[in-house]
């Protein structure tokens, strides 16, 4: 047994010798561990991992450097990291190998989260030093490859038609291209389709059969629409060729900004006819909406849907709009202080236009008892024409606010005519009195109606007559005084028919003598 025992360990022996390699015939086992040809999203790791053993009888000095050939954008660090199986992860770019050890060589590529699509490759060179001193030198060369797929390629619509239904046409139409083709193809039907049937049913519809506003709505709104149906077919389209995540998000912000200058043609027009057919439905005969309301109205809405749609933009590439706002407010102030009468001016022909007290073509008394006629009420003055003094002026709004003002074509254009006469002191009241009430009821241009009866009245005593006033009233301000010449011209005939006298002033002075 013990011979037998003996001979067992002395073969085992035998083997373990025959095992053991020498330097003569060793060599280095390199083994991939990780799939050499990966794809990887952006901002993912991807990791290629080799396994190494040395099986010469004797140590050997491993080191490795990595060569990575990428475009400028995909990665975002490269790094290189051989640990050695007995040592635990123990990084370094070398390490000592003993005879039978083992170890592990680790590429790390982090690839940009907004990298474009592309491909990347890298080669690992290895470089090991054997035998004593290190006077045996080899080289050896691992290559792998790695393919980077954008963000947006892993979008839901990616290769679908519409971006919703599965790309089944023949080949060459099964990629993404063919698929965007037969997506912009149905979106034209579908642009067609509301411009010729859609439309025209849904004016109707809402225009309760207006053969008038139809056509006008139908005018305003196709091109508009079609570039919008248009548009959004092509913008979301473009999705179905996965680009690239940077490319992706250039596309959305332009389309938004597409989206926000259509949708504003669309209001601005829609505002304009709003404007006109406003004007039209509440003008009358006496003028019921001034014609200058309609560029009022038109100037209020150019500046709020400008600042809405600088607002949205700003909004569409990150801008904080308080930032905005505040900025805003500080100018406004600076502005208001540098501009203050002009901005008087804006604030006044605003009210002037919104409450119009008189319009373009009315007569208007000014405080200095002038007459003009209106010609034109501006933002920031208006225009006036004085009926005495041929000549135009132009006039500030905030003058014009702050004065007194009178209208004397409206509420109606009737004005009447008053006369003041003084008699002699002895005149008989009654005869002057129905003198002055005959003369203005003979007159065939004053009125004469239950409401507008011309009468005369004695209205005072003064220094050297009898005062008199005698009213009537005319259909129109503009034959006033006319009519007042003509009634003083018939006064003065039967006061002399009748004797009655009209007196010159009369004082009396009294000389005190001197004391002395």
């Amino acid at each position: 047994m013990k011979k037998a025992a003996l001979a067992i360990m002395a073969l085992m022996f035998v083997a373990m010798l025959g095992a053991i390699p020498s330097p003569a015939d060793g060599s280095l086992t390199v083994k991939p561990v990780s799939d050499l040809e990966q794809e990887a999203v952006g901002g993912e790791r991807a990791v290629f991992s080799w396994f190494v053993y040395n099986r010469y009888a004797e140590d050997l000095h491993l080191s490795a450097s990595l060569d990575v050939e990428a475009p400028d954008g995909v990665l975002s660090d490269s790094k290189l990291r051989i640990t050695k199986t007995d040592m635990g992860a123990e990084p370094g770019s070398g390490v000592l190998l003993r005879s039978n050890g083992s170890a592990h060589i680790e590429a790390l590529l982090d690839i940009e989260e907004l990298a474009p699509g592309s491909r990347v490759e890298l080669t690992l060179n290895l470089l090991l030093d054997v035998g004593v001193d290190n006077e045996d030198i080899m080289e050896e060369e691992l290559s792998a490859t790695l393919e980077v797929i954008p963000i947006y390629q892993l979008h839901e619509s990616y290769n679908k038609i519409l971006g919703v239904f599965p790309n089944v046409l023949p080949e060459p139409l099964d990629g993404p291209e063919g698929a965007f083709a037969a997506s912009m193809l149905v979106w034209l039907t579908v642009a067609a389709f509301f411009l010729m049937l859609l439309l025209p049913w849904i004016t109707r519809k809402i225009l309760d059969r207006n053969d008038r506003y139809c056509p006008e709505i139908r005018r305003l709104l196709r091109r508009p629409f079609f570039l919008l149906v248009i548009s959004y077919g092509l913008f979301s389209s473009l999705m179905i060729l996965g680009l690239d995540y940077v490319t992706a998000m250039h596309i959305a912000n332009l389309s938004t900004i597409v989206y926000i200058l259509l949708v504003a043609w669309i209001l601005w027009g829609v505002y304009k006819l709003l404007v006109q057919r406003f004007a039209e439905r509440f003008r009358d005969e006496d003028g019921l909406v001034d014609a200058s309301l309609g560029p009022l109205f038109l100037f209020i809405g150019k500046l709020i849907l400008g600042l809405g749609i600088l607002a949205a933009v700003l909004d569409v590439f990150g801008f904080d709009l308080m930032y905005f706002l505040a900025g805003a407010g500080i100018l406004g102030l600076a502005i208001a202080f540098g501009a203050q009468e002009t901005l008087n001016n804006l604030f006044a022909g605003f009210f002037l236009l919104l409450e119009r007290p008189f319009k373009v073509g009315d007569l208007i008394m000014m405080d200095d008892g002038v007459v003009c006629e209106v010609k034109k009420v501006g933002l920031r003055s208006t225009t006036l024409y004085n009926t005495w003094d041929p000549q135009y002026f132009v006039m500030p709004n905030h003058q014009i606010a702050n004065s007194k003002i009178t209208n004397v074509l409206r509420p109606d254009p009737k004005y009447w005519v008053k006369i003041n006469v003084g008699v002699a002191y002895g005149s008989d009241i009654e005869l002057v009195k129905e003198i002055l009430l005959r003369v203005a009821m003979e007159h065939p241009e004053t009125m004469k109606d239950e409401d507008h009866l011309p009468w005369s009245r004695f209205m005072a005593f003064g220094d050297s007559s009898l005062e008199f006033r005698v009213t009537a009233w005319v259909p129109d301000f503009n034959i006033n005084y006319r009519v007042a010449s003509e009634l003083r011209e018939a006064i003065d005939k039967e006061f002399r028919k009748h004797g009655v006298q009209i007196p010159f002033p009369q004082r009396d002075i009294w000389f005190r003598n001197s004391p002395s």
